[in-house]
C-alpha cells in the first residue's frame, strides 16, 4: 500500500450502515469520474494512514504529500483483496 495507506474496511461497514443504498465501489468511480472535491472528500474518509483513520479532508490528504494515484492505488488493493475486482493474471508459479 502506498507509504502507509490502507483502506478502512470498517468505516466502509459503518457508512453502508447509515446508507443502504450506498457503495463503496460507485463512490470510487464518481469521484474517480467527477473532479468534484465534495466527491473526493468523502472517499478520503474511507482511508486509514498508519493505522490512524483519516478525516474525509481530501485537501489535507493531498498537503500531507499523498496524491490520487496513491488514494486510487490503496482503494484498488482493497477492494482486490475483499474480492471486488480482478488481482489480474494468474501467478505462473
Amino acid at each position: 500500500m502506498a507509504g502507509g495507506l490502507e483502506m478502512d474496511f470498517d468505516a466502509v461497514v459503518e457508512y453502508e450502515a447509515e446508507h443502504p443504498d450506498w457503495s463503496i465501489m460507485s463512490a470510487i468511480s464518481a469521484a474517480s469520474a467527477s473532479n468534484r472535491i465534495s466527491d473526493l472528500n468523502l472517499i478520503t474518509g474511507f482511508l486509514r494512514y498508519n493505522g490512524e483513520r483519516l478525516a474525509p479532508d481530501y485537501i489535507e490528504f493531498l498537503r500531507a504529500g499523498h496524491t490520487v494515484k496513491d488514494m486510487l492505488d490503496t482503494f484498488r488493493e482493497g477492494l482486490t483483496m475483499l474480492g471486488f475486482i480482478s488481482g489480474g493474471a494468474p501467478s505462473a508459479e
